[in-house]
């Protein structure tokens, strides 16, 4: 699979990939923090440099998805993301409702 993203988003996907035994291409723009590249490294994604701007990024996903046949992932309009964004959201929000209603008895 493969993502032009880079941020927390880049560095799940890299790590999904990695437990899923599949390689990750991860396009990431020249100008990315540090922090953002290591995650993405430490999870084993594989970097394809890009420049900042969002054509040479659709640029680089293109030439990556040509050569590679990866899944394009988007970043944000991907069904799959969204779907297991909210499941995450809902378990947040009960953990913190179950916290604030334990919390909020007893004093």
């Amino acid at each position: 699979m493969f993502y032009k993203i880079s941020g927390n988003h880049a560095a799940a996907l890299a790590l999904a990939a990695k437990l899923r035994g599949i390689p990750s291409y991860i396009v990431i723009p020249k100008n990315a923090p540090t922090c953002k590249i290591e995650n993405v490294k430490r999870y084993g994604g594989q970097i394809v440099w890009s420049e900042a701007s969002v054509q040479s990024r659709e640029e680089v996903a293109n030439k990556v998805w040509q050569e590679t046949g990866a899944i394009f992932i988007h970043p944000y309009n991907d069904g799959r993301i969204l779907r297991y964004k909210y499941n995450v959201d809902y378990c947040i929000i009960c953990f913190c409702l179950d916290a604030l209603s334990f919390n909020s008895f007893g004093g």
